[in-house]
């Protein structure tokens, strides 16, 4: 089955938010501390996904949408799923030139498979990119329309004008505003340096750089976030790390809530490293010896774990709550010493969490390599990577 459309509702759009979440996790969450790790991410880059690659692609989106609404509008009738499968070959047309264009650059959506097997994404750029677009400004769709309806309705608004009223205006198709009353689903980028899609390439033009700058900036929930003071700030000092950040440089807010997310990754990444103990059943010499060393770590500094989780406490999730409560729960038997009751804490976790799909006490499974032998990121890598793209 190829998945590759937003949803028709809001109950739909939320199952598929759910979904993007579980692929984005990659690493298994064994102890269901996703919830803080999404919690703390959206609090810092609001819209962000781990599945996002390159900031072009909020300008391609829309450019592929543009294209599929003026070969709609030469139709006389035309179908939601019609749309569907002539965005796929859109998408996968632009992809090629992507790939032709710029040949040595990673993160192409799709370019792999199209030239590996002649073949298309499950997961495409529609699917990746439009809840962002969305967010962000770029697509106007209400809580029950797709896409693909707001193509429709558009190409059959634009076929239902007076003729008066197409030949007095210029062409919908190209206005990024447009003014002949038919209802924006898009707003599609200005006049851009190069032709679409014979001349795509990763690399963002000035005049993108503006059109997508201007849309993430001006969204609300961006507003006085982390991600939008970087991308304000071409100044600053991108480090390869969230922890790496120059603190000192930010204001006191931003300050406060990267610091709290760097004293709860290290954490957690102190839990994984005690439930890899108990899954390898202290076989693993690696891991004991990165648990010695994170755990004197923990000991020494005795951050204020709880504190730092307490900034997420208006956000009133009964799940994210219940994780809260279990490294809470964890963090006062570190600091108590109570390695013992911390093993069966973490047992009981892992258990109600994945209930038979369980590592822990699964005769099936067989210990090989760490699980989630890493800290947090909050997907610093990717707004890493966008922010960059988008700097002069």
């Amino acid at each position: 089955m190829q998945i590759g459309y937003i949803h028709l509702n809001r109950t739909e759009l939320a199952e598929q938010i759910l979904s993007m979440r579980r692929v984005e996790q990659g690493a298994i969450d064994e102890l269901g501390i996703g919830s803080i790790r999404d919690a703390f991410a959206d609090a810092m880059f609001p819209g962000a996904s781990t599945l996002h690659r390159h900031a072009k692609y909020f300008s391609l989106m829309p450019q592929v949408y543009q294209y599929v609404f003026k070969e709609a509008c030469k139709r006389d009738s035309i179908t939601p799923q019609e749309v569907r499968q002539m965005i796929r070959e859109e998408e996968k047309r632009m992809t090629r030139c992507l790939t032709n264009n710029s040949p040595h650059v990673p993160g192409i959506t799709g370019s792999e498979s199209l030239r590996v097997h002649n073949k298309f994404v499950k997961y495409n750029p529609t699917y990746i990119y439009n809840s962002a677009l969305r967010t962000y400004g770029f697509l106007h769709l209400g809580d029950s329309e797709s896409i693909e309806s707001a193509i429709c309705r558009s190409a059959r608004q634009k076929r239902e004008l007076p003729e008066r009223m197409i030949t007095e205006q210029t062409d919908i198709a190209d206005d990024a505003q447009e003014t002949s009353g038919i209802r924006t689903f898009c707003e599609f980028p200005p006049q851009l340096e190069y032709s679409y899609p014979t001349e795509c390439t990763i690399r963002i033009t000035p005049i993108e750089r503006e059109y997508i700058k201007n849309h993430i900036l001006s969204t609300p929930c961006v507003n006085h976030t982390l991600y939008a003071y970087l991308l304000e700030h071409d100044e600053l000092t991108l480090g390869k790390t969230l922890a790496s950040l120059d603190r000192e440089e930010l204001p006191s807010g931003l300050r406060k809530l990267v610091r709290c997310a760097t004293t709860v990754s290290d954490f957690i990444y102190l839990l994984y490293l005690r439930y890899n103990f108990i899954l390898s059943k202290g076989t693993d010499a690696t891991i004991m010896k990165q648990w010695e060393e994170q755990y004197a770590y923990i000991q020494q500094m005795r951050s204020d774990v709880p504190s730092a989780l307490s900034i997420l406490n208006t956000i009133g999730n009964r799940l994210l709550q219940r994780a809260i409560d279990f490294v809470e729960t964890a963090y006062k038997l570190v600091i108590d010493g109570n390695i013992v009751e911390l093993e069966q804490l973490i047992i009981q976790r892992e258990r109600k969490i994945k209930l038979n799909r369980r590592k822990i006490g699964n005769m099936h499974y067989e210990y090989s390599t760490p699980v989630h032998n890493y800290r947090l990121s909050y997907r610093w890598e990717i707004v890493k990577t966008m922010i960059e793209e988008l700097r002069p």
